[in-house]
């Protein structure tokens, strides 16, 4: 029988390529904080949920004062999203506000122009990647009527 032999080169060509196209498995991760800033004019409570709707973390935060920093590392920012959260409700006094998530059911009651906290698109950021996220008087006055 005859045995088939490689050329030597096939062989390392397909080593290289092996080498370099194989993930290492190392990311570029980063710390981000992200925080809410209260400019309505009035109080507002801040609730976040799990995806298994159990209350994570509530905050009340003053008007003109700003939320306790979320941290977390990410390989880009995603928001603020503490303690694993998928879904927040941001409420004013009036019980009126907003209901934001990651859960794919629309967010028709999230803030306009896609605003929604949750993601990383919506937020200031500083030159030590602190993002903050602000609420306004238009937000106060445009808020929806929420769910008891």
């Amino acid at each position: 029988m005859h045995q088939i032999k490689f050329p030597t080169f096939l062989i390392i060509n397909a080593l290289v390529l092996l080498v370099c196209c194989t993930d290492s498995g190392e990311r570029d991760v980063k710390s981000f904080e992200a925080k809410v800033h209260n400019n309505s004019g009035v109080e507002l409570i801040i609730l976040g949920f799990n995806e298994g709707n159990s209350l994570v973390f509530q905050q009340n935060i003053s008007n003109l004062n700003s939320s306790s920093t979320c941290k977390s590392i990410s390989e880009v920012f995603n928001g603020y999203r503490c303690n694993n959260t998928d879904s927040i409700v941001i409420k004013f006094p009036n019980n009126k506000g907003y209901i934001c998530d990651l859960r794919g059911n629309g967010n028709t009651m999230c803030f306009s122009n896609n605003r929604n906290p949750l993601t990383g698109e919506c937020f200031q950021k500083d030159q030590n990647n602190l993002f903050e996220f602000k609420t306004t008087v238009d937000d106060f006055e445009n808020a929806y009527v929420l769910p008891k």
